[in-house]
């Protein structure tokens, strides 16, 4: 099943601890290695990718949007976060696909929720991103990690997998 996945790119970069070493050099290399890894990801599973970094210190008067390796990748304008910006992006989908936010920062991920996304963390991301074969361009499946069954997202179609997210916020707001 195909959906779109947000990124918050930062969080994920500093969270991710196959990234531990690139952060220590320049930044931009380790950003561009992120977006190189997460473009393979994303065009062996056929999802659309936003990822969304800062650069709320920088002088940017508007959003930049660009395609880097087949993904979109986002800078916030000028005094806006990451966090802010994947909110109102999901305010303002008019789609039917499912959304999921990739962070490991608890207030997004519970701004989000109450929106109708779901959340991976970027331990879940790792985890997932390993069964698919690591940096491998274009990976095939066999590589996984023999006892690692597929979320079950992964396994129902895209109506169940919405009314099942209905179903969750509805309980959760009881």
């Amino acid at each position: 099943m195909s959906w779109i996945m947000l990124v918050d790119g930062y969080n994920v970069l500093l969270n991710w601890p196959q990234f531990t070493h690139d952060i220590k050099g320049p930044f931009d290399v380790a950003r561009n290695r992120l977006i190189r890894t997460i473009a393979n990801f994303a065009v062996y599973h056929g999802h659309r990718v936003i990822v969304v970094f800062d650069a709320q210190k920088q002088n940017l008067r508007r959003v930049t949007r660009k395609k880097q390796d087949g993904i979109e990748v986002v800078y916030t304008k000028r005094e806006q976060t990451a966090d802010a910006y994947i909110v109102e992006w999901i305010r303002q989908y008019s789609g039917d696909e499912h959304i999921e936010v990739i962070t490991s920062d608890v207030a997004l991920g519970h701004a989000v929720r109450r929106l109708g996304a779901s959340v991976g963390t970027t331990f879940e991301f790792s985890d997932t991103f390993a069964r698919t074969g690591g940096n491998q361009k274009f990976s095939r499946p066999q590589n996984a990690i023999p006892d690692s069954d597929p979320r079950l997202a992964d396994r129902i179609d895209r109506t169940t997998r919405r009314q099942l997210e209905q179903l969750k916020r509805k309980l959760k707001h009881r």
